[in-house]
């Protein structure tokens, strides 16, 4: 079974990472990455950093400097605002 990810060299993965300001069209770039991959995320074979190297070469046409490291990031931190919206909902 052929994987459709992209991989980087060695050089190309130890760039210094730089802050990067996320935009509403590259974030909602990155769910919509995220939503395709999400049979590999899901896949226990698949390792999540190759997933997330591929999402940010992605990404780098609107994010140019983007780290896999920043792509987990700033999924984590949609996933849990997106928690915490439901818990408040279900509050009232």
């Amino acid at each position: 079974m052929k994987f459709p990810f992209v991989y980087v060299s060695a050089a190309e993965a130890t760039t210094i990472p730089v802050s990067v300001s996320w935009t509403k069209s590259a974030t909602l770039s990155l769910l919509q990455f995220v939503k395709d991959k999400q049979l590999y995320l899901k896949d226990k074979i698949t390792k999540n950093k190759i997933i997330s190297k591929d999402i940010a070469l992605l990404l780098q046409t609107q994010l140019p400097g983007v780290t896999p490291g920043q792509c987990n990031q700033k999924w984590h931190n949609l996933e849990q605002q997106y928690k915490r919206y439901v818990d408040n909902s279900n509050k009232t």
